[in-house]
């Protein structure tokens, strides 16, 4: 009869198991295996699928210490490692919100399947900031996590002494209980619980802290070397000094658990967890201001794998939106303690009767600088470390703000001196030549030179000269911060600077060869025809790369400072600046072949070998393009310097050995030069005698 029972049971589960359509896989990690919400949230879906006849189950897979040899930190990593073989062995994601920028990629655009009008019931600025990456919905927020002030209610009314809303109000309250208490006796009261440990709770507790000393509840988070930040550093160093020690304050969660169920603790700072202990009063963490407060935001988001079918992605789709439904949150807040994503729930009446939702609103938040870094967890090790520096060493405080300013800065080369010189130094360079090369252009309109530039058409002289400026300028986009237009103008100037200048040479030699021939009779009658072909090409191949734009790729030097490049993305634009480089490639090797081709002809004798060592430079500097990015990348400024250094010189060489030896050679050779003229002048003399011999013989025909 029992082995009956027990065959019925399976049978039953089994047809159960079967008659559900689509399954779903979800992953989530918890840093406390007794305290955490995706269980409930997860078997509240299943029953509420099973009562409506929903065909779609969850099962969970819950990571925690206890389960997983994954160090807390190392998740982040797990998931990636996961969801970098394209796996689908989950299609549903809960993760912290840190990390939206990381998994961007892995996930799909929840715009697919949510309204903007049901979007709207969240709170957009947290979207903004936790959920979304250039327009795409990565995830949405299932809870959140703000940190309090833990405040032992006997210790203050006995002492009379109110909960403080200041830092140095708190400072100051704990002296005086912490002198009455220890002249009793008492040595064993923790009277300030920091909670700054070597791990992400402490990078949260630094970045709240310095939060709350804002100059107003409306001033933005102080930047790293302000004196907001010098000063909130201060303050934990003090409060660490004075109330604390260094163990107590690097001890983590563990420690709070086991203080916040005693008696013995004046403050403590933890997340909000309301009626954990009822001898103490939570309250929002104090400011170096009254008014002013801070906390990180902390909660988890959800996503769905872009590698799952459509069928579980639709089922997924249906399991965020049971779970950031008002009923489903509402029930969470009053059932669970949770803090909702969805401002206008704390509003409700009813809601508020059970719920203290003025206290919930006075929270104000801040969020971990995850858009701004290209990994925060790289970010959180380096600035925690920075400001422990200060706080637990000996490290001065200019030296820890530069530290801290360095990390999530992004440094671009500039002529301000604050880090080298170099930049300045090469932009006065920039521009005595830019003034050379724009005052060189009143030797084409001097009739002494004139004579000295009739081997190319006049025009040609211009487009050379315009060319070499254009190439300059190509430099000069190595400073500032990289932007969209300066990743688009870089290519285009290049390509257009190159056509200016080397084209006129490509026509020149093409016209001379010494055979006669289609090409150089076309290329000779239809000069402009001839470079409006490269020009039109060099448009074509700027409109191609707005197709697929570049991007900004950030680096980090050995010196831990953050810069940024434009780089290729997708497999679109290598192709059309790969095309734009292969032409002008081309164009090199045809006019290296005719130079050899023509070296003896007498029209361009004279300037062949400055030709040729043109071209010869502009391989070099091509050649070197490949290499420099490897060299220099230890120092974004010999970086930005190299590459101005590089396009500067293409400018100056294709300007002297095309057009600016002409005018040394001539400024130099005074006596050559009125040589020139007066044979000029002579062959002018002679031309003018054989007209005149020429108009009497007709005139006498005539006669």
């Amino acid at each position: 009869m029992i082995i009956f029972n027990i065959l019925f049971l399976v049978f039953f589960l089994l047809k159960i198991e079967n008659s559900i359509s689509v399954k779903i896989n979800a992953i989530a990690y918890a840093f406390n295996e007794n305290r955490h919400i995706y269980g409930l949230l997860i078997n509240d879906f299943n029953q509420y699928a099973i009562d409506t006849g929903l065909d779609v189950q969850v099962s969970l897979n819950l990571l925690t210490p206890a389960n997983s040899t994954t160090e807390v930190n190392d998740i982040s990593a797990t998931y990636e490692s996961v969801l970098s073989k394209k796996s689908e062995k989950y299609d549903l994601y809960f993760y912290d919100s840190i990390y939206t920028s990381k998994f961007n990629e892995y996930f799909i655009d929840l715009n697919k399947y949510f309204s903007k009008e049901y979007l709207t019931r969240f709170d957009q600025k947290l979207l903004k900031n936790t959920c979304i990456i250039n327009k795409k919905l990565v995830g949405l927020p299932v809870s959140l996590d703000y940190a309090g002030l833990y405040s032992n209610r006997r210790l203050l009314n006995e002492y009379n002494k109110s909960i403080p809303t200041t830092w140095n109000e708190l400072l100051e309250t704990a002296l005086y209980i912490k002198e009455k208490e220890e002249s009793k006796g008492h040595k064993n009261i923790v009277y300030y619980h920091g909670l700054v440990p070597d791990s992400e709770t402490g990078s949260c507790s630094l970045i709240e802290f310095i939060h709350s000393f804002r100059k107003s509840k409306k001033s933005p988070y102080p930047e790293a070397r302000s004196q907001e930040t010098g000063d909130a550093l201060t303050m934990i160093k003090k409060l660490k000094d004075e109330l604390s020690s260094d163990m107590e304050f690097l001890s983590g969660d563990d420690y709070f658990f086991q203080k916040i169920f005693t008696d013995n603790a004046l403050f403590l700072k933890f997340w909000y967890i309301p009626g954990i202990n009822p001898a103490y009063n939570i309250t929002i963490l104090p400011g170096n201001v009254e008014g002013v407060s801070g906390t990180v935001i902390g909660g988890n988001n959800m996503a769905i794998s872009t590698f799952s079918t459509e069928e579980k992605q639709l089922a997924s789709f249906k399991v965020m939106e049971y779970l950031t439904s008002y009923d489903i949150q509402k029930k969470n807040i009053k059932e669970n303690d949770l803090i909702s994503p969805i401002p206008e729930l704390y509003n409700d009446e009813n809601l508020c009767k059970e719920v203290d939702c003025e206290f919930i609103k006075s929270f104000q938040p801040i969020n971990r600088p995850s858009y701004d870094v290209i990994s925060y967890d790289k970010y959180s090790q380096r600035f925690r470390t920075s400001a422990n520096s200060y706080i637990y060493g000996n490290a001065s405080l200019p030296e820890v703000l530069r530290n801290i300013d360095d990390i999530s800065r992004v440094y671009y080369f500039s002529i301000s001196t604050e880090e080298s010189y170099l930049g300045l130094i090469l932009f006065i360079v920039f521009c005595i030549i830019l003034i050379i090369m724009i005052g060189s252009y009143s030797f084409l309109f001097m009739e002494k030179f004139k004579s000295h530039f009739q081997s190319t058409p006049y025009e040609f002289w211009f487009l050379i000269i315009s060319g070499s400026i254009v190439l300059l300028f190509r430099a000069l986009t190595e400073y500032g911060k990289i932007s969209y237009f300066i990743c688009q103008s870089k290519p285009f100037l290049l390509s257009v600077g190159v056509t200016m200048t080397l084209c006129p040479v490509l026509h020149r030699l093409i016209v001379n060869f010494p055979v006669v021939n289609e090409i150089s009779e076309w290329t000779k009658n239809n000069k402009w025809r001839f470079m409006l072909i490269f020009f039109t090409t060099d448009i074509v191949f700027l409109l191609l790369s707005m197709i697929q734009p570049f991007k900004h790729d950030q680096r980090i030097d050995k010196y831990g400072r953050n810069y940024k490049v434009c780089a290729n993305q997708g497999s679109f634009l290598p192709i059309v600046v790969n095309s734009m480089l292969g032409i002008k490639y081309l164009t090199i090797f045809v006019m290296v072949v005719l130079l050899f081709l023509e070296w003896n002809l007498k029209e361009t004798y004279n300037d062949m070998s400055y030709m040729m060592s043109t071209i010869a430079i502009d391989i070099i500097l091509i050649i070197s393009l490949f290499v420099v990015d490897n060299i220099t990348n230890n120092n974004y400024i010999y970086y930005f310097g190299v590459y101005f250094c590089i396009f500067a010189l293409s400018a100056v060489t294709n300007f002297i050995f095309l057009y600016g030896i002409k005018i040394i050679y001539i400024l130099l050779n005074p006596k050559k030069m009125r040589n020139d003229e007066n044979m000029s002048d002579e062959k002018g003399c002679k031309e003018n005698a054989s007209n005149n011999n020429d108009l009497t013989t007709l005139q006498s025909a005539k006669i």
